[in-house]
């Protein structure tokens, strides 16, 4: 094992020696002081992730709600507007499922996470690349 790496540090040491040293054009340095005083000139611009029509269209969803809700507080739209449920229900009925506050707390922060991560990873990818 020990002579496996003695011939490859043999090796390098060749390659290292034939390769010689290089250096550098006299100018290097005001070059490149130049090229990172250019970049740092440079303004990143704030673009939000979310844009301004997306956040009024949650909003305009959001006071639609709220307004529906105030409108119609113990009957529901469909009657008021003359359309009859009774033809539409099924002749069974399913049990209502029951979640704790965790559990829907939980799933409400998982879908927010989960719907931020396309987002995230946009930003990320336009940033840095």
């Amino acid at each position: 094992m020990e002579e496996q790496f003695k011939k490859k540090d043999q090796i390098l040491k060749k390659l290292i020696v034939e390769a010689g040293s290089e250096t550098p054009s006299p100018d290097f340095k005001s070059r490149l002081m130049a090229a990172v005083q250019q970049k740092a000139d440079q303004k990143v611009m704030y673009k939000p992730l979310i844009s301004i029509k997306i956040w009024i269209g949650v909003a305009a969803v959001f006071i639609g709600i709220v307004v529906i809700s105030f409108l119609f507080p113990s009957t529901g739209i469909l009657p008021e507007l003359g359309v009859d449920m009774s033809q539409f229900q099924p002749g069974f009925s399913l049990p209502k499922p029951e979640f704790s506050k965790t559990f829907v707390y939980g799933i409400i922060f998982m879908s927010l996470f989960l719907f931020q991560i396309p987002f995230l990873k946009k930003l990320v990818e336009t940033r840095y690349d």
